[in-house]
């Protein structure tokens, strides 16, 4: 299970609340996600949202915001991190299952020289959803990758996984 810090924002006497997903160059967020106050959890350390959760992901007036609303269906969180200086890919398997997704981009390093891929996927119901992921580590030159079943009870099946596999030129250049 992935938990995420809630954060929010006042304004005449309602409370808001919002998380930013991603980090882009000069410090921009991929999306912000606002939160229905009924999905929002509280522990010692302040408000959280924890995935995956029964709700829906809906597109908000701007292409930079999503707002996500208590539902039968489930979303879920699903990030990849990459090396100082590589880059991951997420793939799904069985896209029929999933209702809307929204990806957001993870820039590492001083330089922003890793892209760690993420996504937030809706699919209908409480199904499983199954990904493909890549990571390629361009100092090393390895690729790594992998074949995951998620849970709607945030449990994770590794169903195949091939690391540290060295690249040829060619196939780097593929990439």
């Amino acid at each position: 299970m992935v938990r995420r810090r809630v954060r929010i924002r006042k304004a005449s006497d309602r409370k808001f609340y919002y998380i930013n997903f991603g980090f882009e160059p000069h410090g921009r967020f991929s999306f912000r996600l606002w939160v229905h106050p009924s999905l929002v959890k509280k522990d010692k350390k302040g408000l959280f949202l924890q995935f995956p959760v029964r709700a829906s992901l809906y597109e908000g007036k701007h292409d930079w915001t999503r707002i996500l609303r208590p539902s039968n269906n489930t979303v879920y969180d699903i990030f990849i991190k990459c090396s100082y200086l590589g880059t991951s890919h997420i793939l799904f398997e069985d896209k029929s299952k999933i209702r809307n997704a929204a990806l957001y981009k993870d820039y590492s390093g001083p330089d922003n020289m890793g892209i760690s891929e993420g996504f937030l996927v809706e699919v209908k119901g409480t199904v499983p959803l199954t990904y493909r992921w890549t990571r390629v580590d361009e100092i090393c030159g390895r690729l790594e990758t992998g074949v995951n079943m998620i849970f709607p009870n945030g449990r994770i099946k590794i169903l195949d996984c091939t690391l540290s596999v060295p690249l040829d030129h060619e196939m780097r250049n593929f990439l």
